[in-house]
């Protein structure tokens, strides 16, 4: 070893550590798990020394804790080591120039990495700078192909691990603490602390969180610090407020209050700009910042309106001394490029960026009057969404977000946003059960009904809150819920992009199951160029299918349909009626077949519709309708034909769960084909009917039939016991003419509130069909009909918009001589109410609706 490389050693080994972030979490041995079973690092590295081994895991499990011992511990033998955070890479500069450094040029790295056996240790390349996480594997690819024999160990999250990896890297993840480890520290904390309680009391959502490495440490360090409120926390960004403010209370014993910006810093205004910093980062995706772009971002506040209202009158320091400040104070900490004299600032540990996120967008919720959420969650990137879930785990009203988040999805029919609900429910443990029923039936109705059918990830994050519902909730939709996400969340495929159609061809012989999973999912969304391509990657797959377990079996045939090559139809026919394939492969290959077979493949389908032994005729159902409607052209009496067969194979069906699901996709079929001439069969078949998933695809046929002939019998089912029966009956009224809007309106307190906001959607249209003549007069009806936000005996209390309040007021002033309390308005900004006496409302409402009259 050369003495530049020795001085590059020397230098590395004093860096490692020094920001303290991880010390507490090294007494374990971190255990991690891949195909090949269960074990430590170095028996991972010993295993597999071949290629690229990428280290994974959840925020905070550990990965650099293992990452930074194996640097140290490499160091110490005298082994040649280059380690880099990722945080700190730069795309437009060599991966060699920003390993060298401290005197060793480029040059002379390059020398070592092909002479000797050299490591290098790549760590966070999930905080690549901009999110570039697939460009940052690629050039370790490079990298790894012009250095063969260098070690390469690199660290990713296991949600920002890019699938296509798994052709080049070896992967293991990061095992969560055991239990018993778990106990064993928080006892001996609660033992040495003040505390009069047991680590029996912390919640046991609490418990399991501290499975991971830092939120044990954060729960450690608060119970010896006494800390009783840990006993009461409900969510992950309330511990990491604790741990901040246990934090700050300790910086400042360590340094007296001494001059003014140490005064208002003290005051908790350095966690106000670390907010805004941490927001800054968050949506550019960075997980560092240099000097400069801090002191820019600081120039921000530094303005005279934010630094009155923040600071009074006290003395504005220069944007470079705020920056220098907050760079010497946790949570912040330095970060160097190898041989670089100036560094970069980033948070200690990643998720402390999310929280000051949280917490800032929770101080413009309370302060800003133009405050909206929507543009952190409509972020099409997702970098924001960690902010708001965040906010959904401090703020002070438990669903508040969640709520509001599934609101913009449906008015943004964006139904993603399910999925960061789901994230703000998973984070808070104590998310009203009400909050939690709404989300699954959203997720339900998004899943069959919305612009993007069967999109799995809803199921996938679906499944992950199913846990949280009471016995209140209903069994069927309970059991709705477990039959989707065992059918289509089984499986998580991630997409490989940016890689050849060979590669992807070779990645399906792979012996390991979740590589080629991935690789058959990525060649059904691959673009090809030519039918000759499509063709051959149909056949690559067919010469390989009846090879695989049941699973990847699944997995080929749904790639076969996506990638839509008209030679695989052969094979899609036959499988589809052989019952020595599994369910699911053929409830697939019947979806491929009516996506691309004619009208000769109709009475297959019908077959199988009508086959009791075949699980998923739901399925078989959808496909064909779907191929009907491809034939209505050049067939025109295909739908005819098809339709008696639905109505048969409905009059024939089995009332077990199998039997349950196809009824209701029967019918949901007969409304999309238009199936007029069975109206009244329709009707005196859900007569007979009690399973409320049937009625609910019951009632949306007759929706989309449009017969006012329907009306009588949609009306009894308002009243229904089932939630998502009474949804679907309003709605099917509607569709059907119904002007019955007193029906309608006895709705708007449903105890379930995607039943409510259903209501208030439809009387909203209604509003605008007949306007009132006086503007006054109909901003106040619209109050009335509109959101109640608390009632009792005495009085309601109504939200009322900004622009709203002038023709409320005016209106309220016109109806004083029929009030028997004067109103009250409160708030400001959009967020304001008014309260009523419960009597006012009823004689309200009475006199605008004869005025309407």
């Amino acid at each position: 070893m050369n003495e530049q490389l020795r001085t590059h050693q020397r230098r590395l080994l004093s860096l490692l550590g020094r920001d303290g972030t991880s010390s507490g979490r090294a007494r374990f041995r971190l255990e991690l798990s891949a195909a090949g079973g269960v074990g430590s690092l170095d028996e991972w590295l010993d295993a597999d020394g071949e290629r690229p081994l990428v280290v994974t895991g959840d925020p905070g499990s550990g990965k650099t804790t293992l990452l930074e011992e194996l640097t140290r511990t490499l160091l110490e033998e005298n082994k040649p080591v280059f380690h880099l955070r990722m945080g700190l890479w730069l795309r437009t500069r060599p991966l060699l120039d920003q390993l060298a450094g401290w005197g060793l040029t480029p040059e002379s790295a390059a020398n070592a990495l092909l002479q000797g056996r050299c490591w290098v240790v790549l760590d966070a390349l999930d905080e690549s700078r901009g999110g570039r996480i697939d460009e940052a594997f690629e050039e370790i690819v490079e990298f790894s192909r012009q250095f063969p024999s260098a070690r390469i160990v690199a660290s990713c999250r296991l949600a920002q691990l890019p699938a296509w990896t798994a052709m080049h890297f070896a992967s293991a993840r990061v095992l969560p603490l055991r239990p018993q480890q778990v106990y064993g520290v928080l006892t001996r904390a609660v033992a040495d602390s003040s505390l009069a309680a047991r680590p029996s009391d912390l919640a046991a959502e609490l418990v399991d969180l501290c499975t991971n490495p830092l939120m044990l440490e954060m729960t450690e360090q608060l119970l010896r610090a006494g800390r009783e409120r840990v006993f009461r926390i409900v969510s992950a960004a309330q511990l990491y407020d604790d741990f901040l403010e246990l934090l700050d209370e300790r910086e400042r014993g360590k340094r007296p209050v001494g001059g003014t910006l140490e005064e208002v810093m003290s005051a908790g205004l350095a966690s106000r700009i670390l907010g805004l910093v941490a927001c800054r980062m968050l949506r550019l995706g960075l997980s560092a910042v240099t000097m400069a772009q801090l002191a820019d971002w600081l120039s921000e506040v530094l303005v005279q309106d934010v630094w009155a209202g923040w600071w009074g009158g006290a003395m504005r320091p220069s944007a470079a001394e705020l920056a220098n400040y907050l760079s010497n104070h946790v949570p912040l900490k330095h970060a160097s490029l190898p041989g670089r004299r100036s560094y970069q600032v980033a948070f200690m540990h990643l998720t402390f960026r999310d929280a000051f996120a949280g917490r800032h967008l929770d101080h413009l919720r309370e302060t800003d009057p133009d405050f909206s959420l929507d543009e952190w969650a409509l972020d099409d990137h997702r970098h924001s969404w960690p902010a708001v879930v965040f906010l959904a785990g401090r703020e002070e009203e438990s669903g508040l977000t969640t709520r509001s988040v599934i609101d913009l999805a449906f008015t943004s029919r964006r139904q993603e946003l399910l999925l960061l609900a789901a994230r703000c429910v998973q984070d808070r443990w104590d998310t009203p059960k009400d909050d939690v029923g709404e989300l699954l039936m959203s997720s339900l109705d998004a899943f069959k009904n919305w612009d993007r059918a069967f999109d799995y990830d809803l199921m996938r994050a679906t499944s992950t809150v199913i846990g949280r519902l009471d016995d209140e909730f209903p069994e069927r939709l309970r059991n709705d819920l477990l039959y989707f996400t065992d059918k289509y969340a089984v499986v998580v495929p991630r997409e490989i992009t940016n890689v050849p159609l060979e590669d992807l061809l070779e990645a399906t012989s792979s012996s390991e199951p979740v590589v080629v999973t991935n690789a058959l999912y990525s060649l059904a969304k691959y673009r090809y160029s030519s039918a000759m391509s499509r063709a051959q990657a149909a056949e690559y797959i067919t010469a390989r299918l009846s090879g695989w377990p049941d699973n990847l079996q699944d997995q080929a045939v749904a790639a076969l349909k996506d990638i839509h090559s008209e030679t695989s139809l052969p094979l899609l026919r036959n499988l589809m009626q052989d019952p020595g394939f599994p369910f699911r492969s053929r409830a697939f290959a019947a979806n491929a077949v009516a996506e691309m077979g004619d009208i000769t493949d109709v009475p297959s389908l019908v077959a199988l519709l009508k086959d009791h032994d075949f699980r998923y005729r739901d399925s078989v159902s959808w496909s064909l309708q779907t191929l009907a409607k491809r034939m209505t052209q050049r067939h025109p009496s295909v739908v005819e034909s098809v339709t008696e067969e639905y109505v048969a194979a409905l009059r024939g069906e089995s009332d077990d769960e199998s039997g349950r699901y196809a009824k209701g996709n029967i019918l949901y079929s007969l409304g999309v084909l238009g199936a007029l001439a069975w109206h009244n069969v329709i009707v005196a078949f859900l007569s007979d009917q009690a399973e409320p998933y049937v009625l609910e695809d019951g009632l949306l046929c007759l929706g989309l039939l449009g017969q006012s002939a329907s009306l009588t019998f949609l009306s009894t089912f308002v009243t229904h016991t089932d939630p998502v029966v009474r949804l679907k009956a309003v709605e099917a009224l509607v569709r059907c003419g119904s002007t019955r809007w007193d029906v309608v309106a006895d709705l708007r307190n449903d105890p379930y509130r995607i039943v409510r906001r259903r209501v208030e959607e439809l009387l909203a249209d209604q509003r605008e069909a007949t306007p009132s003549p006086n503007p006054a007069l109909r901003a106040l009806r619209n109050v009335l009909t509109g959101t109640v936000l608390r009632s009792d005996a005495t009085r309601q209390v109504f939200r009322i918009g900004a622009a709203e309040r002038p023709g409320v007021e005016e209106a309220l002033r016109l109806l004083s001589e029929h009030l028997s309390s004067v109103p009250q308005f409160l708030g400001q900004g959009e967020q304001q109410e008014v309260r009523l006496a419960t009597a006012d409302v009823e004689r309200l409402q009475n006199l605008l609706a004869e005025e309407q009259s």
